[in-house]
Formats: structure tokens, C-alpha cells, sequence
């Protein structure tokens, strides 16, 4: 188990567009969720989702190869939410397992746009936002894992 200097500075983003959510996205890549961890408060439009994340920034730019990685329980914040709908899961559920690909932005009327998170299989969360307004927090300590999110992709 890696020691707390070795831990580093939680992760903490905030995103008010769409260059600033593509940041987000990306440190979000291969991180896990379930459907009962997903909530909308509509009266607060609000929607929150727990992910186990894996820690890209601690690999990235390594000077040897890690053999042991780690993940991070994060928190994914988006307000103004106007409306929910999802695609290729039921909501609330423990089952399955979401593996986000990325987020996607499509700007509609700014500062309105649509905010799709989409996961490995076809499953999709869709957002109708008034305005970009994200936060990504780390939670808690890091854990060990040996395995690295690989997605069959041969470097060429």
C-alpha cells in the first residue's frame, strides 16, 4: 500500500465550459460507478455521481513502468441541472457496473448545452444544463490495484 507522501494532493476540478469539462472527462477515464450511486435533486438541479477512479496522474509521464496502480473515490457535482434521462440501465440499481468512456458536450443555446456521459456498452446519462457547472473532488485515500484500465488499443 503506498505510503500518505506518496499519495499526493486530492484531485479538485472545477469545469465552467466545455474545454474545462474535457479536462474533467479525461481524469475521469475507466473510472467505475454504479446506478444506485447516481443522484438527481431536481428541486436543487442538482446531479451527483460516486465513481471509483483510477489515478491517471499518478502513471502518466512515470520515468519505469508501475506495477501497482491505484484508484480514488471521487465525487462528480453538476449544477443547473434541468432534466435527467438515461439510456441502457434502469436508475437506482446496483447492477451493473458503469466504465465511463468520456463526457461529451454539445452547446445549445449558450450558455445552455447537453452533457452526455457515456459508458462502455451503449449506456448513456444525458443532462440538459442552464450553464456548465461541474466539480470533480477527490474522497478519502487512494488504494492499491494491479490492474491498468486497458481498452484493447494497441499503440502504434
Amino acid at each position: 500500500m503506498a505510503n500518505e507522501k506518496d499519495q499526493g494532493t486530492p484531485l479538485r476540478l472545477m469545469a465552467q465550459d466545455a474545454d474545462d469539462l474535457t479536462i474533467v472527462a479525461s481524469a475521469l477515464e475507466s473510472a467505475v460507478t454504479r446506478p444506485d450511486a447516481m443522484t438527481w435533486r431536481r428541486g436543487e438541479r442538482r446531479f451527483a455521481v460516486l465513481f471509483n477512479r483510477f489515478r491517471w496522474e499518478t502513471v502518466r509521464g512515470a520515468r519505469r513502468p508501475k506495477t501497482m496502480f491505484e484508484r480514488i473515490q471521487s465525487g462528480l457535482v453538476i449544477d443547473g441541472v434541468l432534466s435527467v434521462s438515461r439510456q441502457g440501465f434502469a436508475p437506482g440499481g446496483a447492477e451493473p457496473v458503469l466504465e465511463l468512456l468520456t463526457i461529451a458536450v454539445e452547446q445549445t443555446t449558450a450558455p445552455a448545452a447537453q452533457v452526455t456521459l457515456v459508458f462502455a456498452g451503449g449506456a448513456l446519462v444525458r443532462l440538459d444544463v442552464e450553464c456548465i457547472e461541474a466539480v470533480l473532488s477527490d474522497r478519502g485515500k487512494p488504494w492499491t490495484t494491479p490492474r491498468k484500465p486497458d481498452h484493447g488499443l494497441k499503440a502504434e
